[in-house]
């Protein structure tokens, strides 16, 4: 599962800066459909990757998808936080953010057979 935390993460962080580049710097609020186009190669490969680790431990599309999604809410907020300086800690952020690490701890010891 490692690996898939390490590809989901790269490929979180590379969508984020995809989306939100254009916030912080004037090159990609200038270029975001170019800085689009040069990241969506990577950021595929890293969630394809992430998927068929997730998948091939799990045996499940779903397991893949929650612990992408709850990754998601781990480097969001944190790169939103260091770039655009957005709280973290709003109660409906942090809320937000506490359910996603419980969603990835039940994707990870929860086990069906």
């Amino acid at each position: 599962m490692s690996k898939a935390f390490f590809y989901y993460t790269i490929g979180q962080t590379l969508a984020w800066f995809a989306s939100n580049a254009q916030f912080v710097w004037k090159w990609p609020r200038q270029n975001s459909i170019t800085l689009a186009l040069l990241v969506s190669i990577p950021i595929t490969v890293c969630f394809t990757l992430g998927t068929k680790e997730v998948y091939t431990v799990t045996g499940s599309a779903w397991s893949a998808r929650l612990m992408a999604f709850g990754l998601s809410y781990i480097s969001f907020p944190f790169l939103t936080y260091v770039f655009l300086k957005e709280s973290i800690f709003e109660p409906k952020i942090f809320i937000s953010n506490l359910l996603a690490v419980l969603l990835i701890m039940i994707q990870i010891f929860w086990k069906t057979n």
